[in-house]
C-alpha cells in the first residue's frame, strides 16, 4: 500500500468517525429492547454497512486518488457523453471519473460526512450512486409508447 493511499484511508475514516459514532449510538437505542439474536443481527448488518463506506487498502488498492479527491473536494464536474465519464478540472489537468466508480461513491460519502449528514442518509446516497443511473427500458408491444 502506498503512503498516499494510507493517508487517504486514514483521513476518510476520520471524516466518517462522527457519523459512525452517532449511528452506533442510535442503533444501540433502537435495539435495546429487542431479543439478543435479533439485536445482534441488526448490529452485524450495521457494521457491514459501515465497512462498505470505508476505503479498504486491499479492496481499493487501485483507487484513483486524484479522482477520489476531486469528488471529495466538490470540484465542478462536467459529463463527457462521448466517453461516458465525468471530468473535473484540477489546475491545468483534467481528472476523469467513471459514473459507477468507487472513487465517485467514496468521494461523495466523504463529502456528505464532512457536511454533517447522518450515516443513514449517507448509506442511502452511496447505494444510489453504486447502482448507477436507471436504464431506460424499451417496450416492444405494438401501440405502446
Amino acid at each position: 500500500m502506498s503512503d498516499e493511499l494510507a493517508a487517504v484511508c486514514d483521513r476518510h475514516r476520520a471524516v466518517l468517525q462522527k457519523a459512525v459514532t452517532e449511528y452506533r449510538w442510535q442503533l444501540s437505542r433502537r435495539t435495546e429492547y429487542l431479543e439478543p439474536g435479533r439485536a445482534q443481527l441488526l448490529r452485524d448488518q450495521a457494521e457491514r454497512r459501515i465497512e462498505a463506506l470505508q476505503i479498504d487498502p486491499v479492496r481499493h488498492r487501485d483507487l484513483d486518488i486524484r479522482a477520489y479527491l476531486a469528488v471529495r473536494d466538490g470540484l465542478p464536474l462536467r459529463y463527457d457523453a462521448r466517453q461516458r465519464v465525468f471530468v473535473a478540472r484540477r489546475g491545468r489537468d483534467d481528472v476523469t471519473i467513471r459514473p459507477n466508480s468507487a472513487e465517485r461513491r467514496l468521494g461523495i460519502v466523504a463529502r456528505l460526512a464532512t457536511a454533517g449528514v447522518a450515516l443513514d442518509q449517507i448509506v442511502t446516497v452511496a447505494t444510489a450512486v453504486a447502482a448507477g443511473p436507471a436504464r431506460r427500458t424499451v417496450c416492444t408491444r405494438p401501440g405502446h409508447r
